[in-house]
């Protein structure tokens, strides 16, 4: 954890991140919400780093379920700001992966093109809603059938949450066999950026989280990149192959 005098430096935001992502891969962020509080409340704070904690604290408020906490967190950074832009994507998102709220999320979608008419926005807003379609579309036979039986009956790539994102992501896919998981994300010109394989992998809805970094643990640029899911059945011969895009904010 930080000390008061240690997050005032302007990079404190990154190590915030690196400190949250361990937390969760170790049981959750849930314990961690006290800290990122107290992290808002440090006078000497960096500002990113106290936006940082927000984005963390409005995160767990969305897997809680408490959406008008997190809707109150998000009236809480300068509107019209970068902070503002992110925070808004961040919202608009989670109400959709979280509660289901396509209504609400697209309104939040308008009121942000309103605020920012630039390019990056437009980009950003209409790849945000280009998800919500897909996933509308796709994810209801999948949520009924694990509903029903609490295994897939055929291999599918649900997709990447948060996206956008920052700093990391989470890439689902459903297995109805043990398999054999090969992912690799590429750059916009084709170019390998990290890849992931996994030998075995139990039937079921299963999960790889990506960082963005590449091989060498460097944080890549912001911008979309594609990511190729690549799956062998280890008790038949079904294969399942599969790209799709992502989008990394900065």
């Amino acid at each position: 954890a930080f000390t008061e005098k240690y997050i005032d430096s302007e990079y404190s935001c990154h190590s915030l991140n690196h400190y949250m992502l361990s937390a969760e891969l170790l049981g959750g962020i849930g314990k961690e919400v006290e800290y990122l509080k107290s992290i808002r409340q440090y006078k000497t704070a960096h500002k990113n780093t106290q936006f940082y904690a927000l984005k963390w604290l409005l995160q767990s408020e969305m897997r809680n379920g408490t959406t008008e906490k997190a809707k109150n967190l998000a009236l809480e950074v300068e509107t019209a700001s970068v902070y503002d832009w992110e925070i808004s994507l961040d919202l608009a998102v989670g109400l959709f992966e979280f509660k289901g709220d396509k209504l609400e999320a697209e309104e939040i979608l308008d009121r942000l093109s309103t605020k920012f008419t630039d390019n990056d926005t437009e980009e950003a807003i209409m790849f945000i809603r280009n998800q919500m379609n897909n996933r509308s579309n796709e994810g209801k036979e999948f949520s009924k059938r694990a509903e029903e039986t609490g295994v897939p009956d055929e291999y599918e790539l649900l997709g990447n949450y948060p996206n956008p994102f920052n700093p990391s992501t989470t890439i689902s896919y459903a297995l109805p066999f043990q398999s054999s998981v090969e992912l690799v994300i590429y750059d916009i010109m084709g170019r390998d950026i990290k890849s992931f394989n996994i030998s075995s992998q139990s039937a079921g809805n299963q999960n790889i989280r990506w960082d963005g970094t590449n091989e060498n643990g460097s944080p890549v640029a912001s911008g979309i990149y594609l990511y190729r899911i690549s799956i062998k059945s280890l008790e038949n011969t079904e294969t399942f192959v599969k790209t799709a895009k992502l989008m990394m904010l900065k």
